[in-house]
């Protein structure tokens, strides 16, 4: 996705919102694209491996929530393998 340019006179609170919009929108499609795996037709997984990908997902909202809550302290980023 391109950089885009601030619109003249923008104030934080406007930045926040333009930038947030975007981000939570590509957050939403990529959650889409997860619940995609769930089509039992196309993919074969285990009860084990869905309480993963559910686990590490709301992890990482309360991950959000809490720097959130505490100003914008960012915390150590961690990958994912099943």
């Amino acid at each position: 996705m391109p950089k885009q340019t601030p619109p003249p006179g923008e104030t934080k609170a406007d930045k926040f919102k333009r930038v947030a919009e975007g981000r939570v929108t590509t957050a939403l499609g990529a959650l889409k694209n997860l619940e995609n795996l769930s089509n039992a037709t196309t993919y074969e997984y285990s009860d084990d491996q869905v309480d993963r990908i559910v686990t590490a997902l709301k992890a990482q909202i309360e991950v959000i929530e809490k720097c959130f809550a505490e100003g914008g302290k960012k915390q150590v980023e961690n990958g994912f393998t099943l």
